[in-house]
Parts: C-alpha cells; sequence; structure tokens
C-alpha cells in the first residue's frame, strides 16, 4: 500500500502526478479496503484460534486469502498506473 502511495506521487503523466488523477484515487481508495478487509479477516483467525476456537472452516478463510488479494490488489493499482509489479 505505501509503496503504491509513493509510486503514485514520483510518477508523473501528461505532467502531472499520477496520485493527482481520480482513477488513481479510486484504485488506491480500493487498495485499502482490501488491505482492510484482508486485516480484519486474518485478525478474526488469530482471535479465533488464541480463544481455541479453531476449525478447518475458519482457517480455510485465511489461508489463501491474504497473498492473493495482495497481489491482485498491488498488481491492479501498479498496472493502470503503467507500473509493473515483480
Amino acid at each position: 500500500m505505501l509503496e503504491a502511495i509513493r509510486y503514485t506521487k514520483e510518477r508523473e503523466a501528461f505532467g502531472r502526478p499520477l496520485i493527482n488523477f481520480q482513477h488513481t484515487k479510486f484504485e488506491l481508495a480500493e487498495l485499502k479496503a482490501e488491505v482492510l478487509s484482508i486485516k480484519t479477516t486474518v485478525d478474526y483467525c488469530i482471535e479465533q484460534y488464541i480463544n481455541g476456537h479453531n476449525d478447518p472452516a475458519t482457517a480455510s478463510i485465511a489461508k489463501p486469502s491474504p497473498p492473493t488479494k495482495a497481489w491482485r490488489s498491488s498488481t491492479g493499482v501498479c498496472s493502470s498506473s503503467g507500473a509493473t509489479a515483480t
């Protein structure tokens, strides 16, 4: 998230930083919502585990979600601003 913001502040298009474009702001807001969703899901699963309420269904919620969503979100912001995510 922070890297995406830094990048859009530094990169320019049409003589303006990308952060000043409305579409970029929408993309970053969507990324923030996605990051908060991942964090909330993982926090919930950790809390359930600590409290002894760990079950396969809850564990399966957290397992694939964070890396996949984070990669998809970061590549979406980078690709819409002309960068490449590695």
